[in-house]
């Protein structure tokens, strides 16, 4: 009983760690003083550590993720960004699996 404890106790958080490797690619144009388009694009590919306590698989993800924006200068303090972004995440574990369509919008003040 010891020695099934002891050795939960080594693996917990086990599945959670990962190895990852990935590249990314982003370009970005002056249009104007004002105003910076950009896309980006990048990949990731994870393999984890151990098998996942639930489903008795060692996950394994294929992750991709586009975007496109625009940095605006609206004023000579203020920088304004909006940006789309989708992202596809291919896991050999269903519920792991996704596709993600966000936009954001943020912005800079300077003093």
């Amino acid at each position: 009983s010891d020695v099934c404890s002891s050795d939960l106790e080594e693996n917990i958080g086990k599945h959670n760690g990962k190895k990852f490797y990935g590249a990314g690619y982003h370009v970005q144009w002056l249009f104007t003083r004002e105003i910076v388009p950009f896309a980006e694009l990048s990949a990731q590919k994870s393999k984890y550590d151990a098998r996942h306590p639930v489903f008795n698989v060692t996950r394994d993800d294929k992750q991709w993720t586009g975007k496109l924006g625009v940095e605006w200068l609206a004023l000579p303090s203020l920088l304004v960004r909006a940006e789309y972004r989708y992202t596809n995440v291919d896991s050999n574990l269903q519920v792991f699996k996704y596709n993600r369509n966000e936009i954001e919008v943020g912005f800079r003040y300077s003093f």
